[in-house]
């Protein structure tokens, strides 16, 4: 692989990246809510709203898909960050138990309690941080040279 078909695939991971970090944010604050009384709604229901409590089930059917789909997006991200001379453990070790904590978060408020909820902001905003960490490393990487080895 050349220098250049590295770059290409480079930039529209990046670009991919995006796409995915500002819907995954849309998505939860419209759907899910932004504060921890609407999170705790979300997961534990509302009579007043009609909205039913998820259960186990429904909740299972959401974290499966995305507890394997996430573990794939990070690990192909870790492997984009050996183009840096850095440290790579603890960045993709957060990721990884922010993502863990996020999809997890939801059976902790549901079985629980709406104490939980906070946690859920925590590890939804930390990973997305994390996300946004591999994007500057990502974008840097594609106007630098140094970062591209001459073959892959």
């Amino acid at each position: 692989m050349t220098k250049e078909s590295l770059r290409i695939i480079l930039f529209f991971f990046t670009i991919f990246l995006i796409v995915q970090a500002l819907s995954g944010i849309s998505l939860f604050v419209v759907k899910i809510g932004y504060n921890p009384a609407h999170i705790a709604e979300y997961f534990l229901g509302s009579e007043d709203e009609f909205i039913k409590a998820k259960s186990f089930w429904g909740l299972l059917e959401v974290a499966v898909p995305h507890l394997v789909g996430i573990s794939i997006y990070i690990l192909v991200m870790g492997h984009f960050l050996f183009l840096f001379p850095l440290k790579k453990g603890l960045i993709v070790s957060v990721t990884y138990l922010a993502s863990l904590g996020d999809v997890l978060s939801g059976f902790l408020i549901r079985y629980g309690g709406a104490f939980f909820s906070p946690f859920k902001i925590l590890f939804f905003v930390l990973f997305e941080l994390t996300i946004c960490y591999f994007i500057g490393m990502l974008v840097i990487a594609l106007f630098q040279d140094k970062f591209f080895p001459d073959r892959v």
